[in-house]
């Protein structure tokens, strides 16, 4: 299948989606064959000491309230959507198809994965879901602009309630303040600066930055805000962080904004004055 599309190969340059799903099936296997060993052991063990006197462990999973016994013969299944959404989660990160999208789409995935709620890891899976969100791309790329312009706080003079101006302000861009002024970045800020950078990178003729060197990776790896005040990102905009966890982005490229403002104008054709011709 992998022929056909050709285009999304150059996206998992270093992972092998059939050795990936090889390893897959082999885990489940030696997980199916000692799910039976465990359930043996419970048998032996009941029959020699009494149902009252065995425990047995159990693992807590993440979609449900309750312990699912390793030898409760039901619970095999929930073991393999362990197994399957810990491949997905591998697979989104270490591939670029994390590039296209938007931070929606990525919280949407991430919320899958934690939930257990992925298809299987199966190589027709894999490059199918691949390659709708290739398909996708386009409209991610203007959804990014339109979530990151709703998730604005129109309390601040600086950000504009109907067009981009030359700076706003994002809320939540960091998730705690410590003592030396070192906040922690934000996962779901980053995401959004991600989807701002990814537009203005496109717009500007650049290609999109790969997710791998996003803005958490680099605001982190500048000890923003505490050592680097200011953080210039991809050329296009740069970041300063404040101790109310906001911080100001300023836009580089006027030029690049205003054709981000149309984008905008598409979505919302009454919200912005018409281009002079």
């Amino acid at each position: 299948m992998t022929a056909t599309i050709p285009q999304l190969s150059a996206l998992v340059p270093s992972v092998s989606v059939d050795a990936l799903v090889l390893r897959r099936n082999a885990i489940v296997e030696r997980l199916k064959d000692a799910h039976q060993a465990l359930q043996q052991v419970a048998e032996l063990s009941e029959a020699a000491f009494g149902e009252d006197h065995c425990r047995y462990r159990t693992l807590h999973l993440q979609d449900t309230s309750t312990h699912i016994s390793f030898t409760d013969p039901s619970s095999l299944p929930a073991f393999v959507r362990k197994i399957d959404a810990s491949g997905w989660s591998y697979l989104l990160d270490q591939s670029g198809i994390k590039t296209f999208m938007s931070a929606k789409v990525r919280k949407e995935w991430d919320e899958a994965i934690y939930e257990l709620k992925v298809p299987e890891l199966t190589a027709e899976n894999i490059w199918g879901t691949f390659q709708v969100l290739y398909d996708k791309r386009g409209e991610m790329f203007e959804e990014g602009v339109i979530e990151v312009f709703r998730s604005l706080s129109w309390h601040y003079k600086t950000n504009r309630p109907v067009k981009f101006g030359k700076r706003l302000v994002m809320n939540y861009m960091l998730e705690g303040w410590y003592r030396g002024g070192f906040g922690s970045v934000s996962f779901g800020g980053a995401n959004k600066l991600d989807d701002l950078i990814r537009v203005l990178c496109v717009l500007d003729g650049k290609p999109e930055p790969d997710h791998r060197q996003g803005a958490y990776r680099l605001l982190n790896a500048a000890k923003w805000p505490a050592e680097a005040r200011d953080v210039e990102l991809h050329g296009v905009v740069s970041v300063r962080g404040f101790k109310n966890q906001n911080a100001h982005v300023t836009f580089l490229r006027p030029d690049l904004v205003e054709r981000m403002n149309q984008i905008l104008a598409k979505h919302y054709p009454m919200a912005l004055p018409p281009v002079a011709p």
